[in-house]
């Protein structure tokens, strides 16, 4: 079963249309992956959708990196 660090790179793939396996917890999604305002918001509702969750809007704007995602998710009681 794949863990939440590899199903969240994944969705931040498809997102981005960037290689899962160029992604780093500390790709910026702007600087590294070229991502605008409506990527993010859209990453945050993928994850959601992944992850079966509810990402208050000022919370999922604060993801900037899969890093900060990822403590969103592990503090928030997704399994790492």
């Amino acid at each position: 079963m794949p863990t939440t660090q590899e199903r969240l790179f994944k969705v931040i793939a498809e997102q981005f249309g960037y290689d899962v396996n160029a992604i780093t917890l500390d790709s910026d999604f702007k600087r590294d992956m070229h991502g605008d305002e409506l990527d993010e918001v859209e990453l945050v509702m993928a994850i959601e959708d992944e992850f079966d969750v509810v990402i208050p809007d000022d919370e999922g704007l604060a993801f900037t990196t899969p890093a900060k995602a990822l403590e969103w998710l592990t503090t928030n009681g997704v399994a790492a």
